[in-house]
């Protein structure tokens, strides 16, 4: 399913008219797997992998991601969601994949953060597991990255500060999905007040 994740066209056009097609394909070859009883935990790292890579190419073309592709992403989120999950240290590894990147204010790379962080669950499976090492490997990445970026548009830039301040590090109190966690702060504070410093 991975290789056939990194061979699907780049061309809208045409990947709008194949989706019937790579629909029913994608979800053939995940069925596939369970008849085999092989490794899903494994096979799902390898399916998110392939994700990134094809918008990886995708965001290298500067294109604006069409409503069919959206639908893709969410479509192969939804084969990824049941158990095993992908272990947490992959996700991570995925995840900063994708922060590490030069230019991060891209739709791609926040249709694609939103599965991990939506379908996968990966801040509250960090926070609950109280994975230090994980989490501050993130605020690395994040520390990384200029949030004042001339050359992306400013609703993008927007949907991504609206993404880490109400999502990633959401204020509700009911809210587990996210990385301040009160507990997990306490723990942290050294590296949380650094990430702070450097991002506002």
């Amino acid at each position: 399913m991975d290789k056939f994740i990194r061979e699907l066209t780049h061309d809208d056009e045409l990947f709008e008219k194949q989706w019937p097609a790579t629909f029913d394909q994608l979800r053939k070859l995940y069925n596939e797997y369970d008849e085999k009883n092989i490794d899903m935990s494994n096979v799902k790292v390898k399916i998110l992998d392939a994700l990134i890579d094809y918008a990886f190419a995708e965001s290298s073309n500067h294109r604006e991601p069409i409503s069919v592709k959206f639908t893709f992403i969410d479509n192969v989120a939804k084969t990824l969601t049941d158990d095993p999950l992908p272990p947490l240290d992959e996700m991570v590894r995925i995840l900063r994949r994708i922060l590490d990147t030069n230019n991060l204010f891209n739709k791609w790379y926040l249709a694609c953060i939103a599965v991990l962080h939506y379908k996968l669950k990966i801040f509250e499976r960090l926070s609950s597991t109280k994975s230090s090492d994980l989490i501050e490997s993130i605020f690395q990445s994040l520390e990384k990255q200029s949030f004042s970026n001339e050359q992306t548009d400013s609703a993008t830039q927007e949907k991504w500060r609206n993404f880490l301040s109400g999502e990633m590090f959401s204020a509700l109190l009911t809210d587990t999905n996210e990385l301040n966690i009160e507990e997990t702060m306490l723990v942290m504070r050294p590296a949380y007040q650094q990430l702070f410093r450097q991002v506002k």
